[in-house]
């Protein structure tokens, strides 16, 4: 993979609804315009992308989807921080597995 351009970390789309659940019509019309302006690589799960607030099973849903949202257009970049190594291991090797081309991987934070 060569590392160009502009690579835009998204922002997580949510509904206003009682679950704040991801809106994935959103994610898929940012992501296509993105591409469409000539991003070279879509960044999720960063610090801009609510990491710190969706939990890991919306982290694996959320990135499985934009990977295939994105079908290899461009990388896909994908933020496996987390508050424990473990978390961080775990979410990593499955972000792997999903296809993801490349990880940002933060040192533990700690909230205060």
């Amino acid at each position: 993979m060569k590392l160009e351009g502009i690579i835009t970390p998204i922002v997580t789309p949510f509904h206003r609804d009682e679950e704040q659940s991801i809106n994935y019509e959103a994610t898929k019309q940012l992501i296509d315009h993105l591409i469409a302006k000539g991003v070279k690589g879509i960044f999720i799960l960063g610090s801009n992308g609510e990491f710190h607030v969706i939990d890991e099973a919306e982290k694996i849903e959320f990135a499985e989807k934009v990977i295939e949202m994105v079908d290899h257009r461009v990388p896909v970049y994908v933020g496996t921080g987390a508050c424990s190594t473990k978390e961080t291991i775990r979410l990593s090797k499955k972000m792997e597995e999903l296809g993801a081309d490349a990880l940002s991987v933060i040192t533990p934070y700690f909230l205060t």
